[in-house]
Parts: C-alpha cells; sequence; structure tokens
C-alpha cells in the first residue's frame, strides 16, 4: 500500500525542507527586543519576563532537533488551517505551523503565532475533522491572547511559573477555546460526531494508536512455536473515566468540555457531515507517517514492547515494507541488549500499565524468562535477515544479534536441538500411535481406578 508520494515499503524518516524560518533564525534575546505585540495588562516588568521566558523556552525547542518545518505533516495542517480560516486570512498570514517529533500526544500554540503538533497526537487521530477540531482550539488560544493571560495569572498565584507552564490554560480559556473551535468547525462543514470524537482521541491518546486484538498465531513458523496455552486469558479493561477529578489540573475533565462543546453544537443549525475537507487520501498518508514516526521514536525512548505491538499494527497493511522489518530487527535486538544489561524493568511494562488489546501481546513480552528473551529476539532478527540478505542495515542488527547471544552465559544453548518444533510433534505422534494398542487394554482398568479417585487427584 502506497499513499500519495510517500512510500512506506521503503520509508525515509520525516524531515525538515526548504528554507529555513525566520522563527529558527532569529535569536531569542533579539525576538525579545523586536517584540512589538500588545501584551495586554502585563506590567514592564513582568512583559520583559513574560518574553525571555517564552522565547528562551520556544528556543530550546526549536533548536532540539526534533522540530521540522515544510515537511509534509507541517504542509497538511496548512492546507487544514486554510480551509478553518478562510475568512479570516489576517490571521492566517500570522500563523506558522511546525511538526515535533514525540510520542506525547501534544499541540500548542505560542503568543507569537506558532503552533505545534507532536507526531504522536497526530498518529492518534482517526481522521480530518478531529485534527480540525484541535487545530481550531489551539488557534483560539493565539487569537483570545490566553498563553498572555495564562502567564498573568500563573504569576499573580506563584512566583514559581516556568517555561512548561506557559502553554498550560486556565479551565475558564480552554472552556472559550472550545467554543469558538466548534464554531469555525461548523463554518467549515465539519461533522459534530468528530467534535466528540477529538475528546476520544485526548481521553485515549496514552494507548497504541489502534485497538488490534493480538493474532496468538503471529509468531508460528514451520521452525518457531508458541503454544497458546502461554498467552494470558485475563482481560486488561480500559479506564473509561471521564469524570476524572480535575481540581488540580489546568484542564478540564472529558465529560466538562464534551458537555460544554454539546451545548454551542446545540445552537447552531446545518451542521455538515464531512469527516473530509480538504482531502482524505492525503490524511491517512499524513496520519501513517505520524505512526511510522511514533515508531521510530518508541525505539530510540527504549519502549520497545510498545514499538513490537505496533509494528504488528502497521504489518496487516504493509506486509512488504522493508523499514518495518528493520525497525521490528532493530527493536528485537535491543530488548535483548536491555536483558543482558539487566536494564529489562526500565522497559517492559507492569500489570497496572496494561490496558486494552495490546495487553496480550505486551504481558507475553514482560513475563518472558531471559532465554525466552533471546530465543525471541534471535529468531525474529534471523528470520528477517534471511528475507532480506542484501539490507545492510538488517545484516548489522543481525551480526550484533548472534554476537550477543553468544557472549551470554544466560542463553541455554545446550537446550536447542536440530530438528523443528513440527518434526518434534510428529515424533510424538508416531510414538502414540505405537502405545496405542497397549492403551486400549488397560482402558478398562484404568477407568475404574480413576472413578475411586478423589475430586482433587483427577484434577492433578
Amino acid at each position: 500500500v502506497s499513499y500519495a508520494q510517500t512510500n512506506f515499503n521503503n520509508y525515509k524518516p520525516l524531515w525538515s525542507q526548504g528554507e529555513l524560518p525566520d522563527d529558527f533564525k532569529l535569536a531569542a534575546k533579539t525576538k525579545v527586543d523586536q517584540n512589538d505585540q500588545d501584551l495586554g495588562t502585563l506590567d514592564k516588568k513582568k512583559q520583559t519576563e513574560f518574553l525571555e521566558r517564552i522565547h528562551y523556552g520556544i528556543d530550546r525547542i526549536l533548536n532540539s532537533g526534533t522540530v521540522t518545518y515544510g515537511d509534509e505533516v507541517s504542509t497538511y495542517i496548512n492546507s487544514v488551517a486554510d480551509i478553518l480560516l478562510a475568512n479570516d486570512r489576517e490571521t492566517r498570514e500570522k500563523l506558522r505551523f511546525y511538526v515535533v517529533k514525540s510520542n506525547v500526544a501534544n499541540a500548542f500554540s505560542t503568543n507569537q503565532g506558532m503552533i505545534f503538533f507532536t507526531t504522536g497526537l497526530i498518529a492518534q487521530f482517526a481522521n480530518e475533522a478531529q485534527l480540525a477540531f484541535v487545530l481550531a482550539h489551539e488557534i483560539v488560544h493565539y487569537t483570545h491572547n490566553h498563553v498572555i493571560n495564562s502567564y498573568e495569572y500563573r504569576t499573580d498565584e506563584s512566583k514559581s511559573a516556568n517555561i512548561a507552564q506557559l502553554s498550560q490554560y486556565s479551565k475558564q480559556h480552554e472552556f472559550e477555546a472550545d467554543r469558538e473551535a466548534v464554531k469555525m468547525c461548523h463554518a467549515a462543514g465539519y461533522s459534530t460526531e468528530e467534535i466528540y470524537g477529538s475528546f476520544d482521541v485526548l481521553m485515549f491518546s496514552h494507548l497504541p494508536f489502534d485497538e488490534i486484538e493480538f493474532d496468538k498465531e503471529y509468531f508460528n513458523t514451520p521452525n518457531f512455536y508458541i503454544p497458546e496455552s502461554i498467552f494470558t486469558t485475563k482481560e486488561y479493561l480500559i479506564n473509561m473515566d471521564e469524570n476524572f477529578d480535575d481540581a488540580l489540573s489546568t484542564h478540564p475533565n472529558i465529560e466538562k468540555r464534551r458537555d460544554t462543546v454539546s451545548n454551542h453544537i446545540e445552537k447552531l443549525s446545518n451542521w455538515g457531515t464531512k469527516t473530509t475537507v480538504f482531502n482524505a487520501e492525503k490524511f491517512k498518508e499524513i496520519q501513517t507517517i505520524c505512526r511510522f514516526e511514533t515508531i521510530r521514536r518508541r525505539i530510540i525512548n527504549g519502549e520497545i514492547p510498545y514499538a513490537l505491538y505496533e509494528i504488528y499494527i502497521l504489518e496487516k497493511e504493509f506486509p512488504n515494507s522493508v523499514s518495518l522489518q528493520a525497525f521490528k530487527a532493530h527493536a528485537w535486538y535491543d530488548l535483548a541488549r536491555l536483558r543482558v544489561d539487566q536494564a529489562w524493568r526500565n522497559v517492559v511494562p507492569s500489570d497496572k500499565e496494561l490496558e486494552g488489546a495490546s495487553a496480550v501481546f505486551l504481558e507475553l513480552i514482560a513475563k518472558h524468562k531471559p532465554e525466552q528473551t533471546y530465543a525471541f529476539a534471535l529468531r525474529n532478527v534471523y528470520d528477517i535477515y534471511k528475507a532480506h540478505p542484501d539490507n545492510e542495515y538488517i545484516e548489522n542488527i543481525y551480526k550484533k544479534m548472534v554476537t550477543l547471544v553468544a557472549n551470554t552465559k544466560r542463553f541455554p544453548k545446550h537446550k536447542y536441538f536440530d530438528i523443528t518444533f513440527k518434526q518434534a510433534e510428529e515424533k510424538i505422534e508416531e510414538k502414540k500411535l505405537s502405545l496405542q494398542n497397549v492403551e486400549l487394554v488397560q482402558k478398562t482398568e484404568v477407568a475404574t481406578e480413576v472413578e475411586s479417585q478423589s475430586k482433587y487427584s483427577r484434577i492433578r
């Protein structure tokens, strides 16, 4: 499968394109000195403090190496902004959109007109309309000076305000941004259902980017077999509490935000029914780019079990993707390396962290004994290498994998045999057939003996 211009079978990481924007060129001090924006009721001392904190803080983000400009994703966000601001060209010309390669699901705006979306958030959206509502919400934060007003509110309340707080608004600001975003989505023709759907994205963004039941036959090949009994039968429910206690949070809980949005939706008539106004295929491409980036970031951040589960999800759509196989080989090697380095507990989830469809797979990995981790990793990396022997990247991972396992004393090589599971199974069946006659003769005697045993003996 391929969408538009992106070849997901040989995926290239998201990268900036075109001329470097002024936001990146100018030093923070220059931006402070050149500021001529109306900062509302802030006094002179607070204005200077605000400008220094916001500009130096944003510069740290811009220079972090994780922000991209002119790429496919930021260009797409620009196109959706064109739709939302079709009747407000003045505001549209002031805004710049950037992408942050981060798995933290977040979007935020600055008082200078920069709006940032993380790849982790975009990977969670189901359609363009959901993205549009969150984008409209951030545009309202900018047009209504919420960053400035929140700063004044916070510095009055506490002397310890910092850059992390600058993208956190009061609950009233959040409600206002939701109300105005509803109006923008109405004018653009988006569906009300997808506005509500945006809150589902926010509610469940801590989960993998899709909920797909794990196939317990996934690992089985002629050379490798996992009995279904190894997998958990426990059901891990997903937390559905939308009315959580928000007393200590800057954001209202989801239930309150839904109610506020619902009231304003009802005040508007002639709602559209579209999940897409710009381009459905383009949204799918952008979503998929961000999902590939999510997997890359998970591997970089050491979130290996989650990376493997999300690779499993994308393999269904891209079974021929060499890039996914390279990701998978890298992830399995990292998992084995972390086991050797005794950093296992830093990357595997605890039972308390497990929710939903991914739990079957994640628990399997978490409960591995060391020799099971090495067997899984070596088998997967070897098979990937054999399928792609000319891929230099995969070959290097395979060599490192073999070296790693060969040098660890915790891999019981003496337990492994020349025959496959299927061959062993055939030998067992042959032995069963040879014993069949003896069993038939003894059947009546055994049945009588079992009937005389206790319940607990029969269970054993």
